[in-house]
């Protein structure tokens, strides 16, 4: 199949130094809205976080996030999926081709799923943890800067494109015309 394939793009997340501007970006006004809210609100005043509870918080998120993605992939491709660590971070890849809809829905998938699911947890968990949950649901939207940036790129491409992503970056293909 990908004999008939014609590469028409590439999506370099990792590399692109528009990517890498709109990630801190994400993170910038993440930072400065949430903490602006989180102080106000004055949440941070209640909390019985401990730094270590924070750290081993971040990096269960970490975990989590990516292994939404690697579900999405894996549900999407029915297996072949893989997932690669490094010092700073965690990837997931696939040589599978995905629909450009799958593919905006594995790269969306944990900040919203995420998203939804902390915000409820605000609801119900007791106030000493409420803070924790806020900075857990800032860094949700921070850090997916990544995320977003696929995102957009992909709609750029036409419908009918299909999307491989290897962890690395992404390549950008249609049937041959």
């Amino acid at each position: 199949m990908d004999a008939e394939l014609q590469q028409i793009g590439r999506i370099a997340y990792r590399k692109a130094r528009s990517s890498f501007l709109f990630m801190i970006g994400c993170l910038v006004l993440s930072a400065a809205i949430g903490g602006a809210l989180i102080v106000t609100s004055g949440i941070a005043l209640q909390s019985t976080l401990s730094a270590a509870c924070f750290l081993i918080a971040i990096l269960c998120y970490m975990v989590v996030h990516e292994a939404i993605h690697l579900a999405f992939m894996a549900l999407f491709s029915r297996g072949n999926v893989r997932i690669s660590f490094s010092f700073s971070t965690i990837s997931v890849g696939s040589d599978v081709l995905y629909k450009r809809g799958q593919f905006i829905t594995i790269a969306l998938s944990p900040v919203i799923g995420l998203g939804v699911l902390l915000a409820l947890m605000l609801l119900v968990v007791p106030q000493g943890y409420a803070f924790l949950l806020s900075l857990l649901l800032l860094l949700d939207i921070a850090l997916s800067g990544g995320d977003f940036f696929q995102a957009f790129a992909a709609l750029r491409y036409p419908k009918d494109a299909l999307f491989r992503d290897d962890g690395d970056e992404t390549l950008v293909f249609v049937s041959g015309r």
